[in-house]
């Protein structure tokens, strides 16, 4: 009996090597060799060919050389192995490899070992070809159609010391992974299920002497009768077979990306005018997709149409037209081998434009598998040793629509500090913000920014100019849609404020008075301030002759009505937000009523009060709720025994502002308000906004009287 085996082979072939031969200051010593190893995992089942999948197992991948005096070579992780060889003394050696996770009992979770004795002699390339084979005892279970006519809820549950995996039932087609020790040798196995009596059936029985690399089949069958139930008539047979390779597939690592003479992982510091050449090589093990160049001085240096260069992908034209501009590349690619190599070189007509400061060059490398991998290149050009500044990157929660706040770190004795700025893009620097010193930190408020746009900012000290340039971008005045409320459609009884039911915004309770028709929030075109009409939001007893029914507060908010639960209502509100404005302003109207609605559970309005109107808004962290499905940042529910409300000092409330109103607005029309939102914590962005506007304070309790708010022309103020 086969089993589907997977080989995966996770190939560290050196592409450079092959494609170009080594340098001469690469050429091993008297008496050395090379040694090329490739390293090949052997699976009892496929796997996920996903590259996550691949790239986990190389991660995990331990790799030991050795001869006769004890461990020479030890690597953590395929990718730590030198692309371009091992060099060794001449001599006999074994290779061993380890990976994947020994773990006792799994269903998932495997473990791979091997080792292979090898010869390196003075002068050659030895290649190696080392694989882990599957070192777990493997076990599954096969029952046959039989079984499901005595028994139900069947399940076999195997282990060893306590470690156990439940196989539940016939469904249950996967594989069980045991790590087998000289103290538990044995397997054993417990076969349940119920009679249709109701009785429960078990059996048990052992695996002795369990072998690692092996698979165990626990074949069930039954031969009885309906009337002569017992462990005589069901036979549980044991399949022992070695684990056998069927199929193979190659998943090697993603592209390598190296600088040549220097460590790309540095910075690469040099004086105005001294580099002449710069290269790069790209090694792969399969032919290379795409390889992209990105940085904003393939523009402003070499005078190209974007920041961005897809080396595969242009003419022959434009690539001499490169040339002339100081980058240039050779791309080979050797099909029996399955390796790809590309040098960049970056010449003396690119360099030499390069000014004082940082210059970034990402380099995006992609083969035809679609395995990715990225390096960035930094030159620093500079008149003599490192800045004595260094620019910090901004946190993102430090960006504010038209401030910043930066910093950074020096060195410097210097009297003056601060920072320039500008507009991404730009050349000239177009402000300057004088730091605030605490020991080496330097920080410094950026105003009167434009919001929405990206900008770079430096640091200084004295005359030092920092190095690094640190690019942020300031947030958007992102406006609340449809607030001035003129879209609105029916559907059926209900009135909702949007063109698009399926892309609420706006909800009301709407949804539920209309069951006793009518829309406690509705469009009116008599009071407005701008545009056709205004939101008005009118608290009044919903019901059937004032018997039957409940009051309800005129309402209107961010989110959705999810449900009526008798005759109260499930709210779901909030949505998606992430800028941060200072305060929302709007227009009101207001005639509140005598409270005619009260209750024991809201002490604050009574029966026989003036009404009181609110509105109150909240930006959230994204935290949220669940109700039947819908996700909100807060689920509101209004039945008393399962009340559930907002709590503006709940930990997921990074601001909150109100207002409520005690009195009539003065006049006929509407008047101007403005509600400050207090931040509780500054160190976050949002997540969601909320904003409910409540023509009864104690809405929340079915309390007020016949209060009416109208609503028009919201907006955020940044």
């Amino acid at each position: 009996m086969r089993f589907p085996i997977l080989n995966i082979s996770l190939s560290l072939l050196a592409a450079v090597a092959l494609l170009t031969g080594c340098r001469a200051d690469d050429a091993p010593l008297t008496g050395e060799g090379r040694l090329l190893l490739t390293t090949a995992i052997s699976a009892d089942v496929s796997m996920s060919r996903s590259v996550a999948g691949e790239a986990e197992l190389a991660d995990n991948c331990l790799i030991w050389i050795s001869n006769s005096k004890g461990l020479v070579r030890k690597y953590n992780g395929l990718s730590a192995v030198p692309s371009d060889g091992i060099s060794l003394l001449s001599g006999k050696y074994v290779a061993e490899a380890w990976t994947g996770d020994s773990v006792a009992a799994s269903f998932d979770q495997r473990y791979f070992t091997g080792a292979k004795d090898f010869e390196v002699t003075s002068g050659n390339v030895t290649q190696v070809l080392l694989t882990c084979r599957i070192a777990n005892t493997v076990v599954a279970v096969n029952y046959s159609d039989e079984v499901d006519n005595i028994l139900t809820d069947y399940t076999m549950t195997v282990g060893h010391n306590g470690n156990d995996l439940t196989f539940e039932g016939r469904e249950d087609t996967r594989k069980g992974y045991f790590m087998m020790s000289s103290k538990s040798k044995d397997l054993t196995w417990t076969f349940t299920g119920k009679l249709g009596n109701g009785e429960t059936y078990t059996r048990t029985g052992s695996i002795p002497n369990a072998k690692r690399s092996t698979q165990y089949t626990l074949n069930v069958t039954y031969n009885g009768t309906d009337t002569e139930v017992g462990g005589a008539y069901f036979s549980i047979e044991i399949d022992e077979t070695a684990v056998e390779v069927e199929d193979e597939v190659v998943i090697k690592l993603a592209p390598e990306i190296k600088g040549v003479d220097f460590d790309i992982e540095n910075d690469l510091r040099a004086k105005p005018g001294s580099l002449s050449s710069v290269s790069v090589y790209i090694s792969a093990a399969a032919a290379l997709k795409d390889v992209v160049l990105e940085g904003e001085d393939l523009m402003y240096v070499a005078g190209l149409s974007g920041s961005d260069l897809h080396l595969l992908s242009i003419t022959d034209d434009y690539r001499e037209s490169l040339v002339a501009k100081g980058i240039a590349f050779s791309y080979n690619y050797v099909a029996d081998k399955d390796v790809a190599a590309m040098k960049i070189d970056l010449g003396d007509a690119y360099l030499s434009k390069l000014g004082l400061g940082r210059h970034t060059l990402n380099i995006t490398a992609t083969d035809v598998d679609d395995r990715q991998n990225t390096a960035t290149l930094n030159i620093v050009i500079a008149e003599g040793e490192a800045s004595p500044v260094t620019t910090s990157d901004v946190n993102d929660a430090d960006v504010w629509a038209y401030t910043a706040k930066v910093s950074g770190t020096t060195t410097s004795d210097a009297a003056t500090c601060g920072f320039r700025y500008r507009k991404a893009g730009q050349q000239a620097w177009s402000g300057d913000a004088t730091a605030t010193r605490n020991g080496n930190e330097i920080t410094a408020q950026l105003l009167n920014l434009e919001a929405g746009t990206e900008y770079e900012v430096v640091a200084y000290a004295g005359d030092a100019l920092a190095e690094n340039i640190v690019k942020f971008t300031t947030e958007a005045t992102t406006q609340l849609p449809n607030a001035g409320f003129e879209n609105t459609i029916k559907d059926g009884k209900i009135l909702y404020f949007t063109d698009n039911k399926d892309n609420l915004f706006w909800d009301t309770g709407n949804t539920g008075s209309s069951t006793m028709n009518k829309n406690v929030t509705e469009a009116d075109a008599t009071v407005k301030h701008g545009g056709n009409q205004s939101a008005k939001l009118s608290s009044q007893f919903v019901g059937l002759g004032g018997l039957v029914g409940k009051f309800a507060a005129g309402n209107l908010f961010i989110g959705k009505y999810l449900k009526t639960d008798g005759m109260d209502g499930v709210l779901g509100w909030g949505r998606s937000f992430t800028s941060r404005p200072k305060a929302l302003r709007g227009w009101i109207k207001y005639n509140p009523a005598t409270v005619e609605y009260e209750s024991s559970d809201y002490a604050e309005i009574k029966k026989g009060d003036l009404d009181k109107g609110i509105v109150y808004i909240a930006l959230l962290t994204d935290r949220t709720e669940t109700f039947e499905g819908s996700a909100f940042p807060v689920i509101v529910k209004t039945k008393a025994s399962t009340r559930q409300l907002f709590d503006k000092n709940d930990s997921n409330v990074i601001a909150y502002g109100e207002k409520v109103w005690e009195a009539a607005t003065a006049g006929d029309g509407m008047i101007e308000f403005t509600i400050d939102l207090t931040y509780y914590r500054e160190d976050i962005k949002p997540s969601n906004i909320m904003l409910v506007a409540a023509a009864s304070k104690g809405g929340d309790y079915f309390v007020g009287g016949n209060s009416v708010m109208w609503i028009d022309d919201l907006e955020l103020v940044y």
